[in-house]
C-alpha cells in the first residue's frame, strides 16, 4: 500500500484570463463615457428619420383621401350640371377668383341637389357671391 504521508508545500495559481477582462472592460467604459455624446446623437437622428418617414406616410394618404374627394366633387358637379365648364366659369367670374374651384362645384352640388336650376346670370349676380369674403 502506499504510503500516504501529509505534504507540506505552496500551490501557487495564476490567473491569466481576470486582467484581460479587467483591461477590456476598462476599455469599454472608456469608450462609452467617450463616445456618449455621439451614440446619443445617432440614437437622436434615427428617431428623426423614423418620424420623418412615418410624416411623409401619413401625408401621403392624407393626399389621396383629398384627391379622390375632389374627384367625386367634380364627378357629382359634371353630372348635376348640363354646363359644367360655363357654370363653374360664371361662378369663379363672380367671387372674383376668391373662392376655390373646389368650393364653388361643392356648393353648386348642394344647391343643385336641392333642386335650384342653374342660371348662369342669377347664380353669378347673387350679393353673396359678390361681395368680398373678407368682409362677411
Amino acid at each position: 500500500m502506499p504510503d500516504l504521508t501529509p505534504i507540506k508545500g505552496v500551490i501557487e495559481l495564476r490567473d491569466n484570463f481576470t486582467g484581460k477582462i479587467g483591461a477590456a472592460k476598462n476599455a469599454l467604459s472608456k469608450f462609452t463615457k467617450n463616445n456618449q455624446e455621439s451614440l446619443l446623437a445617432v440614437s437622436k437622428a434615427a428617431a428623426l428619420v423614423a418620424a420623418g418617414i412615418t410624416a411623409i406616410g401619413a401625408a401621403t394618404i392624407k393626399l389621396g383621401l383629398r384627391g379622390s374627394e375632389v374627384e367625386n366633387i367634380e364627378r357629382g358637379f359634371k353630372a348635376l350640371s348640363k354646363d359644367a365648364d360655363g357654370l363653374k366659369d360664371s361662378l369663379r367670374a363672380a367671387t372674383e377668383g376668391l373662392v376655390s374651384d373646389f368650393d364653388l362645384m361643392a356648393a353648386s352640388n348642394k344647391a343643385l341637389l336641392l333642386g335650384l336650376q342653374p342660371r348662369r346670370r342669377r347664380w353669378a349676380s347673387w350679393p353673396s357671391l359678390r361681395q368680398p369674403l373678407a368682409v362677411r
